[in-house]
């Protein structure tokens, strides 16, 4: 596995990480799911009485479905919506939000209950870490 070393983002480009990552997890836990199960865009739309436009465009992150077909969707896949606490970021959160946050869903071993729903890793620190390429 190769790694690349990612430049700190500027403050107009965090926003836009930030603005899409939902949106992101959401659309790739959709496809991946879809893909899972061996359905087209039609069958699913089909399943989730939704035309195959609109599984395209929540796939492409394009449109903006309505809550109704987003839940009509997750559900033909085995998938429910929930709302996570998000991951802190610069500017965003302060730490000390962060640690109280977390202190508020721990489950008293470390672990916070709290799991990422995306099957691709949008991160959007400002720190120059290291991501897998390839």
């Amino acid at each position: 596995m190769s790694y690349q070393l990612r430049p700190p983002l500027n403050e107009r480009e965090q926003k836009i990480v930030d603005g899409l990552r939902s949106r992101t997890n959401v659309a790739n836990r959709v496809a991946s799911y879809r893909i899972r199960l061996g359905l087209t865009q039609q069958e699913l739309g089909q399943r989730a009485g939704t035309k195959q436009s609109r599984v395209s465009e929540l796939e492409s992150l394009q449109g903006n479905l309505q809550f109704d077909t987003l839940d009509r969707i997750a559900r033909v896949l085995g998938l429910e919506i929930d709302l996570v606490p998000r991951v802190a970021t610069v500017g965003e959160v302060s730490t000390r939000a962060t640690a109280k946050a977390r202190a508020l869903f721990s489950s008293g071993d470390g672990d916070t209950g709290v799991y990422s729903i995306s099957a691709l890793s949008v991160t959007s620190g400002n720190r120059g870490e290291y991501e897998p390429i390839g």
